[in-house]
């Protein structure tokens, strides 16, 4: 009996030391994400899903695109270019992949940009998986309604 709890005791031990593991390094750096302006102009929102593999330092080694909807190419290359600057701390085990969604998206409680001014960005970094890049809503005018209007 008494070696049955001795046996139970060790799988528990071990189970949660190998459940801790896949627990994801926490960041140290997070360079702040932009929307990219072609795609901010356009309208385009969409969600990027990147595959980060982290090296026993804690430095981003390589950056996958999983998954893309639905501008790819208008929104993945800033997604990737920000992925590659974030820095972690040392992860338990090495290499350590890591899938984060960054999500490209308007806030219509942000004031409207006229044209004028850079645009007002919100991020919000619901880590470890998820990022989210809000903007204001821009307003183009064109020159002729500006004419009329003086």
């Amino acid at each position: 009996m008494r070696r049955l709890i001795v046996v139970c005791a060790v799988l528990a031990i071990a189970t949660t030391c190998l459940a801790q593991s896949n627990i994801p390094p926490c960041p140290k750096h997070i360079e702040v994400p932009e929307y990219p302006p072609i795609a901010r102009t356009a309208h385009i929102v969409g969600q990027v899903g990147v595959k980060l593999t982290i090296d026993a330092d804690g430095n981003v080694s390589d950056v996958q695109v999983v998954s893309e909807e639905p501008y790819p190419r208008l929104l993945w290359r800033s997604t990737v270019d920000n992925a590659r600057k974030w820095t972690f701390e040392k992860p338990v085990r090495a290499p350590y992949e890591l899938t984060i969604t960054y999500e490209y998206g308007f806030d219509k409680s942000l004031p409207v940009n006229h044209g004028d001014g850079p645009p007002i960005m919100k991020v919000v970094l619901d880590l470890p998986n998820h990022v989210s890049i809000l903007s204001n809503e821009r307003v183009v005018v064109a020159a002729d309604s500006k004419m009329k209007k003086q």
